[in-house]
């Protein structure tokens, strides 16, 4: 009887450990999952970056006279002279 309890004992033991293991490699590999999630969305985020740092050295690197015209015109709304200025008023 004693012998039996032992075995019984053992693997169920056996059995929670393996279930345990299990359950482990699931919830590691759901993390991985998440974590390729998140370093894709960084990756992303760091192309955009790199891509607006790419345009803010080409500003720097015109002339003053270049970068003082494009901000006059971008930000500011200013023409030339006699220049005419078509806006889309569609929206798109």
């Amino acid at each position: 009887m004693k012998k039996r309890r032992k075995s019984l004992i053992l693997k169920i033991a056996i059995l929670s450990f393996a279930v345990y293991i299990v359950a482990t490699l699931i919830y590691q590999a759901v993390q991985i999952k998440e974590s390729n999630k998140r370093l894709a969305q960084v990756k992303s985020q760091y192309a955009a970056t790199q891509a607006e740092n790419e345009k803010l050295e080409a500003l720097l690197n015109e002339s003053d006279e270049e970068f003082m015209e494009s901000v006059a015109r971008e930000e500011l709304g200013y023409s030339k002279p006699n220049e005419r200025i078509y806006v889309d008023a569609s929206g798109n």
